[in-house]
């Protein structure tokens, strides 16, 4: 299930449950249906904090999708997730479709004000605070 509503930002996408190849074409509908009402740059966040996995041709039209955006005016996309699989998904799509740089992805168990954060990288392109990455300069215990 899906719903697309416009946003002072842009749009706002919630995505619950699995989505099916055969529910894409509908909600591709539904986006660039809101999307026309749009005039100018924009920015989006998409709640898939319900959502579940998707399957490889999910995956395939996802990232067909997004790599799409490179020729619109989509400026920033915040992605809110809970599922560490979700979000393994999304990094590979990003950079598979070579987005990255304009995608944050919020895990909304473990950043606490993620709502507050995801609002500010939408609307008005403020980093939010992540968790560092390791580094090869961490000291690795010898033995």
């Amino acid at each position: 299930m899906h719903k697309i509503d416009r946003t002072s930002y842009g749009v706002y996408i919630i995505l619950k449950g699995p989505m099916e190849v055969a529910d894409f074409g509908s909600y591709i509908a539904d986006l660039e249906a809101v999307l026309k009402t749009i005039n100018g740059p924009y920015s989006a966040i998409i709640d898939a904090r319900e959502g579940i996995p998707s399957k490889p041709e999910v995956l395939e039209l996802f990232h067909g999708q997004l790599a799409g955006t490179k020729s619109t005016p989509l400026q920033r996309l915040a992605i809110l997730a809970k599922s560490p699989v979700i979000k393994n998904q999304i990094i590979q799509l990003a950079f598979r479709s070579e987005t990255s740089e304009t995608i944050r992805f919020f895990d909304t168990t473990k950043v606490p004000d993620w709502e507050r954060q995801s609002l500010e990288w939408v609307s008005r392109g403020i980093e939010p605070d992540y968790e560092p990455a390791p580094t090869d300069k961490m000291k690795i215990r010898q033995r």
